[in-house]
């Protein structure tokens, strides 16, 4: 946070005019290092934007609110204002030459001057501590207005004001009102206290200035406005010597003629002659003006070859010095050049983690550095195989053309009878297409299997069976096995010859000269809850027929629904009968099967995970081959099925021609 204030007052005109004016002011004196530290110079009515104050303590004194603000790592600077009680330590989140940008009154001292101070606050941290909200009790001599405009003798401003009068020690200028007020006494009595981050406080105190002349600085050092430094202009050297390189030395040669050495150029600024003065004295290079001598580069942007950007701290252009000037990869810093990798551990692509002679990350460059495999040296890259020697499992021992271990490469490599095929895989399978199955149906691409999904998929399914069953196929695949196999047998009445019908084992007989169970109907009354879809979760009969002298027969349905339609809806009636193909499946080992001409128990399980299910009558009926023969219905002894009572039994079982069975 540099005094730049003071330049402010030194010129005494406009803002703009003031702000040049600091910019003048400091640049001759970067080189001036000093311990004097400014600190009777005061800042007050300044702002702080919303938002910069990070939080506010409370504190004894300005040390420890300093010691508070090293604790936070966005606290640049902080203010302790005695005046509060309570939370009187303020850290702030602000450039500290912002803030000091946004204050509108400024006071010091006569001595030490500002000319003085200016070098001071920019080389010396001690100078940024500054005191705030002031009061001048007593000594005001006099308010000059209007300070800021220049007066017509070319005079400065508030502070060469009080140089005009013997009596002034102190001045105090506010630049809104554009006042200097003059004041014969530095008592003052200030409650603020601002600092940085940085120096500690209480190392910081005013001394008196280096030097009051030339004798109290070593050479080439000169004592200019109170601090020992190097010249930055001829002003600051004894008359008869000009300011050259920050030495005040006597003036030499005038132009090139003057030099003695051939090809080399005079420095008018120093009066010396050297290899180089300008970029123009050095052909291809530039001038390193410090010590005259040319070069191929001196920073980054003397390089114009993209390929080569960087000067390099031998003054050449080249590719890189270190990995960061690197776009891709790292700096070979002995050969100033970029590559992909110097080491393995540059390569950072797992599938790429070796760094070839050629400093590139590849893969292998042999087969030790493949995790499994070989290495295809020419192409760096890892595979399981180049030869059939490479392939030690004998049931994979041949190398495709992918580098591949593979069972097979054509169907002639394929011995087993039932797995014929070779795929684009490179394994022995039962089909790859249709074409591969023959007989057997189609082909599952997904298992390389044949067989049948639909009656469709199997030849001959609508044939009429020969004896041997050589002509005709059906599809077993089922609901549960979506894809079945292609067998020799009969699926429909209509794959034998009259009067045969085809039973569930798939065979042509002749019809049953018994009487066998053909339909079982549902009359529903209600189903509250039901899934109301076409495919259901229907219910699953155990069905017992009468005695005999073989014993008493009995039969289990599949799951009962037909998959077109909604079964389990108020008011339908679904009727699963032997005639129609679909239901054969389901009705399952109670598709006409004999029970002897009647129906005396069982059970019915409702399997839906939904619903609650009511027959009408509370009762199933069961119809026979011969439609001559009367109906028989059973009653369930628990009436209303569902997830949490899902099985009823069959009870009160008899024939009821007239429909007029009523369950207790």
């Amino acid at each position: 946070m540099a005094l730049w204030f003071l330049a402010f007052l030194a010129v005494g005109s406009s803002a703009g005019s003031v702000l040049q004016g600091w910019s003048q002011a400091l640049n001759p004196l970067d080189n001036v290092m000093s311990g004097w530290i400014c600190f009777d110079y005061t800042l007050d009515l300044c702002t702080l934007p919303s938002g910069v104050i990070i939080t506010k303590v409370t504190v004894e004194d300005p040390t420890t609110c300093q010691l508070f603000c090293r604790i936070y790592a966005d606290c640049q600077m902080w203010t302790f204002d005695e005046g509060i009680q309570g939370e009187n330590c303020f850290l702030i989140n602000m450039d500290p030459n912002l803030y000091i940008n946004s204050c509108l009154e400024f006071g010091g001292p006569d001595y030490p001057t500002i000319d003085m101070c200016i070098p001071e606050s920019m080389e010396t941290d001690c100078s940024k501590f500054t005191k705030g909200k002031c009061t001048y009790p007593s000594g005001t001599l006099e308010v000059l207005p209007d300070v800021a405009e220049p007066p017509a003798d070319g005079s400065a401003g508030c502070d060469d004001a009080c140089k005009l009068r013997s009596d002034c020690v102190y001045w105090k200028y506010l630049f809104e009102e554009d006042e200097c007020v003059l004041y014969s006494s530095r008592d003052k009595s200030c409650l603020l206290t601002r600092g940085p981050r940085y120096p500690d406080l209480v190392n910081c105190s005013n001394v008196e200035p280096p030097c009051r002349d030339n004798a109290d600085c070593v050479d080439p050092e000169v004592c200019v406005d109170g601090f020992c430094q190097v010249c930055t202009e001829d002003s600051h050297c004894e008359e008869g010597y000009e300011c050259v390189l920050g030495e005040c030395v006597i003036k030499g040669c005038e132009n090139d003629k003057d030099c003695l050495v051939p090809g080399e150029h005079c420095d008018v600024t120093d009066g010396k002659c050297y290899v180089c003065v300008t970029d123009d004295h050095c052909p291809g290079g530039v001038c390193n003006t410090t010590i005259h001598l040319c070069f191929e580069c001196l920073l980054d942007t003397d390089c114009e070859d993209p390929a080569e950007p960087v000067c390099s701290s031998s003054n050449t252009c080249v590719e890189c010095e270190n990995d960061g000037q690197c776009t891709h990869g790292v700096c070979d810093e002995p050969n100033n050049t970029c590559y992909e990798c110097l080491l393995d551990t540059d390569c950072e692509d797992p599938a790429e983690p070796v760094c070839s002679s050629s400093n590139t990350c590849v893969e292998c460059e042999n087969d030790d550095q493949c995790t499994d495999g070989v290495c295809d040296e020419p192409n760096n890259t890892c595979y399981e195989c180049l030869n059939n020697s490479d392939c030690t499992n004998p049931a994979e021992p041949l190398c495709s053309s992918s580098n591949n271990c593979v069972e097979c490469i054509n169907n002639n490599d394929c011995t087993s009878a039932a797995l014929p095929v070779c795929t684009s895989m490179g394994i022995c399978v039962e089909c790859e297409r249709t074409e591969d199955c023959g007989t057997a149906g189609v082909c599952d691409e997904s298992t390389n299997m044949c067989g049948c999904r639909e009656q469709e998929d199997c030849p001959g399914y609508n044939a009429i069976c020969d004896a041997n069953y050589s002509n005709c196929n059906y599809c077993n695949a089922t609901e549960n096995v979506e894809f079945g196999s292609c067998n020799a047998g009969c699926k429909t009445d209509d794959n034998c010859a009259a009067p045969l019908e085809c039973y569930v084992d798939n065979q042509c007989k002749d019809p049953p000269s018994f009487l066998s169970l053909k339909q079982i109907i549902f009359d529903t009354l209600s189903c509250e809850g039901c899934q109301g879809t076409n495919v259901e979760d229907g219910p699953i009969l155990h069905i017992i027929g009468g005695e005999g002298v073989g014993g008493i027969p009995e039969c289990y349905t599949n799951p009962l629904d037909h998959k077109d339609r909604i079964d389990f809806a108020i008011g339908t009636q679904a009727i699963f009968d032997h005639d129609d193909e679909n239901a054969q499946e389901i009705l399952n080992g109670c598709d006409r099967a004999d029970l002897l001409g009647e129906v005396t128990g069982g059970s019915i399980e409702w399997t839906s995970q939904t619903g609650s299910w009511i027959l009408v009558g509370d009762q199933v009926d069961f119809g026979w081959s011969n439609e001559l023969q009367c109906k028989y219905s059973c009653c369930l002894d628990n009436p209303t099925l569902s997830p949490s009572l899902p099985v009823a039994n069959l009870t009160q079982c008899k024939k009821n021609c007239g429909d007029n069975l009523v369950c207790d």
